[in-house]
């Protein structure tokens, strides 16, 4: 799949959640429009609704580059562990938050990685851990905290991910404000077919790098806009909030 399409099928995911929370949305018409015009465009009660989908992150960007290097590492590492033609397990890989990843660094954790798995697969119906210790008995880089390898049912593919933890940090107004601020200065490119321009903030959840909760004064706080609508999607929690806006020419 590549990467458009991706982003089409997320975004169009993002909104069907987005529908099944809002109070009322009797839309028709729907469909996905090519650049520069918005993600979703639907009719609302004989309006053309133009919706612009954004996704939430921390402000520490290091945090959601980490997560991405840490994805894709484990996903080479499986690839090359299938290599080994050895029964297949399900993998769980802990990272270290606070120590960053390069990218000169992937081949090298990958190999690391799939070869401490090939040689520590428990028997049927059990499962171990591997801990990272400073006499780097066990091999394992002190990027990763620990591994567990588990066999406790006959797995018929292997399935390797990383879990994470985090402390949940709430998202402040000033946030969301510069999300709709930098949204909005690409209203201009839009052509205008749309009667309604509206936006959703989407906090994905996939990671601690877009983990939030939204206060009361950052819900109750009004943000200047030139959107007719902004709403902010917490797929964590299973929320929709409708975000206070202040009209400004466009």
């Amino acid at each position: 799949m590549n990467k458009d399409l991706k982003k089409k099928e997320e975004e169009l995911h993002f909104f069907q959640e987005f529908r099944g929370l809002h109070s009322n949305m009797p839309l028709y018409d729907l469909i996905q429009p090519p650049p520069p015009e918005p993600d979703i465009v639907f009719n609302l009660n004989h309006q053309s609704v133009g919706l612009e989908i954004t996704k939430y992150y921390l402000p520490d960007k290091s945090l959601k580059k980490n997560e991405n290097e840490q994805n894709q590492i484990v996903n080479y590492a499986s690839k090359i562990y299938e290599k080994f033609r050895l029964p297949p397990v399900c993998v769980q890989v802990f990272w270290s938050t606070f120590i960053s990843i390069e990218k000169q660094q992937r081949s090298y954790l990958a190999d690391t990685i799939a070869k401490i798995v090939a040689a520590n697969i428990p028997s049927l119906g059990n499962s171990i851990e591997i801990e990272y210790d400073e006499e780097l008995t066990c091999h394992l880089p002190d990027l990763i905290t620990h591994i567990k390898i588990d066999r406790v049912v006959d797995y018929k593919s292997n399935v390797w991910c990383v879990p994470r933890s985090a402390f949940v940090t709430y998202c402040t107004a000033e946030e969301i404000q510069e999300i709709i601020e930098k949204k909005g200065n690409i209203y201009k490119n839009y052509n205008g077919n749309c009667d309604l321009l509206w936006l959703l903030i989407v906090s994905e959840s996939s990671g601690p790098s877009s983990w939030c909760e939204l206060p009361i004064a950052t819900i109750q706080n009004q943000y200047i806009s030139k959107f007719d609508a902004a709403y902010f999607l917490n797929r964590s929690q299973n929320k929709l909030f409708e975000l206070k806006l202040l009209s400004t020419d466009t």
